[in-house]
């Protein structure tokens, strides 16, 4: 009787079980009935290709400036606080999107009086070679091109700069599309290198892809800055510039020979060396910092092919007016009638800075002649292109001006070791036959 029932019971059990698992099959067919189809696996190749397209939107965010948004505050507000400061401001306005800056972002008295930018500059840009525009866009027009800007200029003196504010501002689909694809600057394919001379055009080379480059159709932009500015910004990135100098003592533009001596002799020099073309080891030695200068921008001068000279100064205090110029000059209109600035950092190598120090620095005339000699500032005045310092403003230190001494000894010239440091080229044209780095 006990056997029979616990029979029973298992009977029960196992038939138990079995509706359980008839209903669980039910419930499962009904909602795989009701569920939707199963979605496609997104292959491995897509979700790469949407990383890589993630990067480049926050490349392209980090490059374009964006600002917070900020309450605009009344103008008799920020100009009552700064009265002789308004176009500075105006300025920072403008970059700043329509927006000033809030008080606590810009200190009134570390920018400079526009009586102060007028002294060091004049009033108004000065851009030079805007009488070949005209012959310029006449030769498109007969070619049937597009027209090239492209920008030269020595090293530090704000051709990055000027990439991105043509890039900004310029509408490119007007010109030559971008060739070399590796270069994030669009403006800066000149086949001979922005920062090669122009006796190089036609010879040097600085990337394949620009072999088939027409340079006729290239209408340089050619970047000038403050001779003096320019040697302090030397001494802190001379890039692929090399001659005899010290922490302590440069840019050390006259050689030692000078400073115990009135005269200036003829042949007496610290030697310069410029890598113009690594790849092709082209070079060419200088016998001092301001006849490198001169020459560059000799060869631009005295070119019969149509070209602008742009100062850099000009693009930080006539920003828009220099803008519209160049692209009315190439034939080229503006994005927008609304100039847009780049604010940051103009450039990830070297020695950069952004547009707020930019202002306060080239705005006074402190700080232009930082590590010069007397016998540096006498031997600058002496060898830079008068007529081409004359032509964009560029003046010399003002009569009285005693520069301080130095402590330590001027290093004596060693040709020796400048050419022991230079890694770049092996190749060097002499300059001026007159004078070689053997005869100091």
């Amino acid at each position: 009787m006990i056997a029979a029932k616990s029979l029973y019971f298992v009977f029960l059990a196992l038939l138990g079980s079995h509706a359980l698992i008839f209903l669980f099959q039910i419930h499962d067919v009904q909602n795989a009935s009701a569920a939707p189809p199963p979605q496609a696996v997104v292959p491995r190749r897509n979700t790469l290709r949407q990383q890589r397209e993630r990067q480049q939107q926050r490349r392209q965010q980090h490059r374009k400036v964006r600002q917070p948004p900020r309450l605009p505050i009344p103008d008799h507000v920020v100009y009552q606080a700064c009265p002789d400061k308004n176009e500075a401001l105006a300025i920072l306005h403008s970059a700043n999107g329509g927006t000033f800056l809030h008080g606590d972002e810009v200190t009134c008295h570390s920018l400079p009086s526009w009586k102060n930018v007028t002294s060091l500059y004049g009033k108004g840009p000065y851009i030079i070679g805007t009488e070949t525009c005209q012959a310029y866009r006449d030769m498109l027009a007969k070619r049937n091109a597009k027209p090239n800007l492209q920008i030269a200029g020595t090293y530090n003196t704000g051709t990055n700069y000027m990439s991105h504010m043509m890039r900004l501002n310029i509408n490119r689909t007007l010109g030559e599309p971008q060739i070399n694809k590796k270069d994030a600057l669009e403006y800066s394919e000149l086949p001979w290198g922005k920062h090669g001379p122009l006796k190089h055009r036609g010879q040097s080379l600085m990337d394949p892809e620009l072999e088939y480059v027409n340079t006729d159709t290239i209408l340089p932009v050619v970047m000038v800055r403050d001779p003096y500015r320019w040697l302090a910004s030397m001494c802190k990135e001379s890039y692929f510039v090399t001659w005899n100098r010290t922490r302590q003592h440069c840019p050390l533009v006259a050689p030692p020979s000078l400073a115990t001596t009135t005269d200036m002799p003829e042949g007496a020099f610290t030697g310069v060396y410029h890598c113009a073309n690594e790849k092709q080891n082209l070079g060419d030695v200088f016998p001092s910092l301001p006849h490198f200068w001169s020459d560059f921008y000799r060869q631009y001068w005295e070119d019969s092919k149509p070209r602008l000279f742009v100062r850099h100064e000009d693009l930080v205090f006539h920003a828009e007016e220099v803008i519209r110029q160049v692209a009315a000059c190439a034939g080229m209109a503006l994005r927008s009638n609304d100039l847009e600035y780049f604010v940051q950092a103009s450039k990830r190598h070297g020695q950069a800075t952004n547009l707020m120090a930019v202002l306060q620095k080239y705005g006074h005339e402190e700080g232009r002649y930082d590590g010069m000699t007397q016998a540096d500032l006498k031997f600058a005045e002496h060898y830079f292109d008068s007529e081409i310092l004359q032509a964009f403003h560029y003046g010399h230190a003002p009569e009285g001006y005693v520069a301080p001494e130095h402590p330590d000894p001027i290093p004596q010239p060693d040709h020796a070791f400048v050419l022991k440091n230079q890694r770049k080229c092996q190749n060097y044209t002499v300059m001026y036959p007159n004078w070689s780095p053997e005869s100091d």
